[in-house]
């Protein structure tokens, strides 16, 4: 609407970072500036995060290599992977009143997300046109684009905020109202049809349930009055679910169960490109170009379907080798500075986010996603005790 040549060709090099980008870094600096010496308390913040260093430093290594060897757009890794530290920096250290105000417009955002998404489905339209390579795809596309404009991208936010839920990340909600909003996040799967969102979702809760009935056969206490509503709500969930498929709420996502439109052949199809790669190319990266091409005879010009592929076909196996484990300590430390259950929460983001180009293209998914997590799964101090 505004003209921010964000994806597109053209436009200043400041319009190829997203906006939230840019204000997270203006507050990064902010906190900085609360030391006095700016320089000084970046020191600062980075020794809070030493463990940030390594995955920092791949990244500076990325980009000289993506800008000088390859000659490739380096802005994916300042936008998707710096940018999701930077975030996790400013909302990892707030206060919690803060926090808890943070957290209830994060509930209140995603809500609206998913609101939006059953409204796009049953009133056939887009708030935001599902745009890819500058072409609109709006109307061939069935599944909702809600606020973060791309079906899979609302899938997984969605998909891991409902298993954030189901380890207390619902805390800052009235107690009445944290099962309506779980059950209102689980049903938007539904509208925008993200399949592996929906398995990895479904899966995790089940590992959720099977680790608390073994834990409470083991002996553990519960809360008696939660297994009578549990009782309650199975029928009639189950003659909601009847409903709901009667009336055709479930079409967006068994349509694509029974018709992909091609995108599992896609993700076949994008073995094919190796073939075309000699071993200095394997391991050092194409020329992009030459990829390019081969992108576009196999009909891939939408994307490849895996991001850990995409990283090996555009950078080689070395740069990728390089990157992928700081990425691991990233995520690792962040699990660390979170309530326990983040792990599997960065789990179930991760096999959702292998299932498509997610992570290799430039997106601001990953950076909502580390807010997200950050925010509802904070450790609080509460009667000297860490919950």
């Amino acid at each position: 609407m505004f003209g921010w040549q964000y994806f597109d060709t053209g436009g200043s090099a400041v319009e190829k970072f997203h906006p939230a980008t840019l204000v997270a870094i203006g507050v990064l600096l902010a906190m900085a500036t609360a030391y006095g010496n700016p320089l000084t308390g970046l020191i600062e913040i980075a020794k809070r995060h030493e463990a940030l260093l390594p995955y920092l430093a791949a990244n500076g290594f990325m980009i000289v290599y993506a800008a000088i060897i390859l000659k490739l757009p380096v802005t994916i890794f300042i936008e998707v992977f710096v940018g999701a530290a930077i975030i996790f920096v400013v909302f990892a250290n707030q206060n919690e009143r803060l926090a808890h105000r943070l957290a209830l417009l994060v509930h209140a955002l995603l809500m609206t997300n998913a609101l939006l998404g059953f409204y796009e489905v049953i009133a056939n339209t887009r708030l935001t046109p599902f745009v890819i390579n500058g072409e609109d795809l709006s109307l061939d596309e069935p599944r909702a684009t809600a606020l973060l404009g791309h079906p899979l991208a609302n899938a997984m936010l969605m998909g891991t905020y409902v298993v954030m839920m189901a380890q207390g990340g619902a805390r800052d909600l009235p107690r009445w109202l944290r099962p309506v909003v779980f059950l209102i996040a689980l049903a938007s799967l539904i509208p925008f049809g993200g399949r592996a969102a929906t398995a990895a979702t479904m899966v995790c809760l089940a590992y959720l349930a099977g680790q608390r009935l073994m834990n409470i056969l083991r002996g553990d206490t519960f809360d008696t009055r939660s297994v009578i509503v549990g009782i309650a709500a199975v029928p009639l969930a189950g003659v909601a679910l009847l409903a709901a498929l009667d009336l055709g709420a479930f079409d967006t996502l068994t349509n694509r169960l029974f018709d992909d439109d091609g995108s599992a052949g896609t993700r076949i199809e994008m073995f094919a490109l190796f073939r075309y790669l000699s071993t200095y190319d394997l391991v050092f990266g194409p020329d992009p170009n030459m990829l390019m091409t081969w992108v576009r005879i196999h009909g891939l010009e939408y994307g490849i379907e895996s991001f850990i592929v995409a990283f090996v076909l555009n950078y080689g196996l070395l740069a990728t080798a390089l990157f992928f484990p700081t990425f691991g300590l990233f995520l690792y430390h962040m699990k660390q500075r979170l309530r326990p259950g983040a792990g599997l929460v960065i789990a179930c983001m991760l096999a959702v986010a292998l299932t498509s180009i997610s992570l290799s293209a430039k997106s601001p998914a990953l950076s909502i996603f580390v807010m997200t997590l950050t925010i509802l799964m904070r450790k609080t101090q509460r009667s000297g005790d860490l919950r």
